[in-house]
């Protein structure tokens, strides 16, 4: 055999492989795309399902929520409002956390700003509550 057959056949040889091997390559991207694909529209079937329980879920919601809301309006009542000089303001408030602090009795501190003696109570007991923690007490 002489060397330019031997070359030639080793050109051949290399050609050969080297075809073989991008079939191959081509063959193994393609089986991959195809396994993608699979895993693609498997994950879009999932998320069409999961959009639709969500949708479901939301509309028992909002049905939820307007038998709710109308519930609420038809039974929902005004709060009573308190008669005039019952209703403590800042001021009274005030006067009645001083009043407390130079030692008057809750009675006295009531009459003189005509105020319920409970709300006095609840005034100073809130005010612990502020300075001291949730725990204290007048």
């Amino acid at each position: 055999m002489s060397n330019e057959t031997m070359i030639a056949a080793a050109v051949s040889t290399v050609s050969s492989a080297g075809l073989a091997g991008a079939l191959a390559l081509f063959w193994s991207l393609k089986r991959e795309n195809a396994a993608f694909d699979r895993r693609l529209r498997l994950d879009r079937e999932q998320t069409v399902a999961a959009v639709e329980l969500l949708r479901a879920a939301i509309s028992r919601v909002e049905t939820d929520l307007a038998i709710t809301r109308d519930d609420t309006i038809q039974f929902a009542t005004p709060a009573p409002s308190l008669p005039a000089g019952l209703s403590m303001n800042l001021s009274k408030r005030t006067q009645a956390l001083r009043m407390h602090r130079r030692g008057e009795p809750l009675e006295q501190i009531a009459s003189v700003l005509g105020i319920p003696r409970r709300e006095v109570e609840l005034l100073i007991k809130v005010q612990n509550a502020v300075r001291f923690g949730v725990g204290a007490s007048a």
